[in-house]
């Protein structure tokens, strides 16, 4: 997969920080190139 992108999270459930690490799992296999993320704001990407 070229990009994997989570676009756009829903913090309450708190589920993001667990499917951002699956995604960067993912890419150190090399079964995705890119990953990124959308409409997220500093707090949560500093969590």
């Amino acid at each position: 997969m070229d990009l994997f992108v989570i676009h756009w999270p829903l913090p309450k459930r708190d589920h993001y920080v667990e499917a951002f690490q699956a995604m960067i799992d993912a890419k150190e296999r090399g079964l995705i190139r890119s990953i990124g993320v959308s409409n997220l704001n500093l707090n949560i990407l500093t969590d």
